[in-house]
Order: C-alpha cells, then structure tokens, then sequence
C-alpha cells in the first residue's frame, strides 16, 4: 500500500483538528464530515450559532480549503424549534447562500430524522436486506437450510442490526418492518417453507431479531458499566441508591431511569420520565435481572456466555 493512502487520513484529521477551538458550539468531527450542534434558548443563541458558521468559513479561507456549500445543511430538532434560517459563503461562487434545511441525514450509516424517530432508518435497512436476499435467491439455486442459514446470518442480518444500540426503535411497525424480512429469508429452504415461524426459527437456532437487539443492548451497558467502551454521556447511567433493591436479584449494579420535572405542569414534583426508549432507559429493566455473577463477570466473552445461547442450535 503506498505511504501517502496510510497518512493521508491521519494528515487530514491533524490539519482540522484546531477547528473545534474556532467555535462556540459543539462539534463533532468524523474524518471529512464536521457537525456544529448548538442548544437554542433564546434570539442571542441563534445568533451565536450563525456566528460559528461565520468562523468555520473563515478558517477554510485562512487555510485554503473550499467547503460544498450545497452540501452543508441545517436540521432543526426539537417540536418548539423556530427554525431559524442560517446562511454561509459559498466561496466557490463568490456568494452567500442560505442553507438548506433538511429532514432526515446519514451519519455514520445510521439515517437520523428530525423527529428523532427511525421509521427511515428502518425502511431503508430492510430495503438493503431485501435487495440482498433477493440477489441471494437469483444466484443460489440450493435451497438446503443449513446452507441459507449461513448466507442470511452471514450477509443479510448484519444489515438489520448495525448500531442498533443507537437506533433500536420501539414502535410496532418498525418492529414488524425488520422481522418480515427474516421471516422471508426463513421460508427460503424447502424443508422450512411451510412451518411456522417460531418453528423456522427454532430450527435454524436462531431468535427474533427483536430479541436479539435486546441483548445487544445488555452486552453494550456491560462494556459501559465496566469501561470497556467510554462514551461521553450528557447524563450517564444512573446507579439505584436503595441497597433492598440491588438485594432482590443479588445485583450490585442496578440502575433506574433517567428522570426530569415535568415541563408541562405547574406541579415542580411531580416527575415523568423523558426519553423512555433511549438506550439508557430501555435497557434498566432487562438489566436490573441479571444476577451479581452475569453483572460482574471478567470479560466481554463471560458475560456473553451467562446471558445464555438466543435458541436451541439444531444444526451445529
């Protein structure tokens, strides 16, 4: 491989790397790919988020870098968001230009919508597992269940479950969105064609992807938990304080759900949970029953082990 393909990303995240210094807001670079992200709580807010907009194209002039500014875009989150309208210099025109402001963005092969809801990220992930299961049907013309198995688990499924940490939708019909599409690769074998679908399942030795997102999301608080993984949380995992509790499965790691004043009564006290389906808060039950010994096992691969196999293995 030559030299200049090794250093050349290396090179480039040194040479931006002082850009997060020129701004206010938050930012967050990924090789190429710059985000400024900005809390509006006021018309002075708005205003310093234009002026890190401003910064940013000053620093590509000092340094001779040309931002797409067709491509630069703005996203407004939030139901009470104003939606305020952001300008930048398009220096390959010579020109100012207001950017345009989008919906739903891929980052980092995850779609995130404006709405905070994933039914985009859902439709296009099983979309992409459609077109490559079909291709799988065109170009095998074996249709022996162990076979098909492998090809599915091996070059479908990892398609439906990337970053689903991240993503993991609780609504019915995202749900069902993902399953249809391992419920057809499992009517693919001839001896599985007319059974059931748990039946599929069991026999191929694999579970719901359902279930399988959910202990995805135990392994992923395990690594948190432990520092095998460190991510820098605005409000982390929140240990439970109430030894009874840790008690009544022997966990010393129990946690609880992440819980804000209601902005919606005049009652101050009176609390309701935020974000009930976001990973720190979906994953507290089916953590909370695990055992002092799954919780504090020494490794990644242990705690894998005590969760336990996802279904009865019948072909290995």
């Amino acid at each position: 491989m030559p030299q200049g393909s090794v250093l050349g990303p290396l090179l480039f995240v040194l040479f931006i790397n002082d850009l997060p210094e020129k701004v206010n807001s938050t930012v967050k670079l990924y090789a190429d790919d710059s985000k400024l992200i900005k809390v509006l709580t006021s018309e002075a807010s708005t205003h310093e988020l234009q002026t890190d907009i401003n910064e940013i194209t000053q620093w590509t002039r000092d340094w001779l870098i040309k931002l797409n500014a067709a491509k630069c875009k703005i996203m407004h989150l939030g139901r009470n968001n104003e939606s305020h309208a952001y300008t930048i210099d398009d220096l390959s025109k010579n020109e100012r230009i207001v950017l345009e402001e989008s919906n739903c963005e891929r980052d980092l092969g995850v779609y995130i919508s404006s709405d905070l809801k994933w039914a985009k990220h859902v439709s296009e992930i099983a979309a992409k597992a459609n077109k490559i299961l079909g291709m799988l049907v065109r170009n095998f013309t074996s249709r022996d269940t162990t076979l098909w198995k492998h090809l599915y688990t091996g070059l479908v499924r990892p398609h439906l479950e990337f970053a689903s940490a991240a993503w993991n939708s609780h609504l019915i019909g995202d749900i069902k969105t993902l399953e249809k599409v391992q419920e057809r690769a499992s009517r693919i074998p001839i001896d599985l064609k007319h059974l059931a679908y748990e039946e599929r399942l069991k026999i191929w030795g694999i579970t719901t992807l359902e279930e399988r997102r959910k202990r995805g999301d135990l392994i992923q608080m395990y690594k948190v938990l432990h520092n095998i993984e460190d991510i820098r949380w605005h409000t982390g995992p929140i240990h439970t304080t109430a030894t009874h509790l840790r008690a009544a499965t022997n966990n010393p790691l129990r946690l609880h759900r992440q819980q804000f004043p209601s902005r919606d009564r005049n009652d101050f006290c009176h609390f309701v949970a935020v974000r009930h389906e976001f990973f720190l808060n979906r994953v507290v039950d089916d953590w909370n029953s695990l055992t002092k010994t799954q919780v504090l096992a020494p490794n990644t691969d242990r705690f894998k082990a005590s969760l336990g196999p996802l279904a009865p293995n019948r072909l290995l």
